[in-house]
């Protein structure tokens, strides 16, 4: 079940950026490719308040999808 853990994350990015791609986009500039939130804001052309909001609903939107995906 570990082994399917990455492909189950890719899936749940996938169906959740259908419908909030920034959202997506923001999750893995910062907690994949390991960019600072401050120059994500800056490659994006959003704020950093907006960023970081960005950031927290994704990464909710991406756990409840993923529990679902496993359940």
């Amino acid at each position: 079940q570990t082994c399917a853990l990455p492909i189950l994350l890719e899936q749940a990015m996938i169906e959740v950026a259908r419908t909030h791609p920034r959202q997506v986009e923001v999750v893995t500039l910062h907690c994949v490719a390991g960019i600072p939130m401050e120059r994500v804001a800056d490659m994006l052309a959003i704020s950093p308040a907006t960023a970081a909001r960005d950031l927290a609903a994704g990464r909710d939107r991406l756990a409840r999808r993923l529990k679902s995906l496993r359940d």
